[in-house]
């Protein structure tokens, strides 16, 4: 239900031709697949994309809210998130 009513919503702001709204919304709605992505999703999603813009620490409260935050060790991620981008930063050069 989230991802397609993302869809629907997204489908609305590019109508719109704004692209400065049309871009901060592109981050709100990848925002909302951190909901319902794999754990192990969760690392690329924050990594690559939109959210790579995102500093973890204020992706924190949205993934907090995940049921497998601790167990799947997504607390984790957020915490070491920097060091991770800048591993792969490193790794890709």
């Amino acid at each position: 239900m989230l991802t397609k009513d993302l869809a629907k919503y997204q489908e609305v702001v590019n109508s719109w031709k704004i692209p400065a709204v049309r871009e901060s919304f592109e981050i709100v709605a990848e925002i909302g697949t951190l909901f319902v992505v794999r754990p192990t999703a969760v690392r690329d999603r924050m990594r690559d994309g939109v959210l790579a813009k995102v500093k973890p620490h204020l992706l924190k409260p949205y993934l907090s809210r995940r049921e497998d935050y601790a167990s799947a060790g997504i607390e984790k991620m957020v915490c070491c998130a920097p060091l991770i981008s800048k591993v792969g930063h490193v790794a890709n050069s």
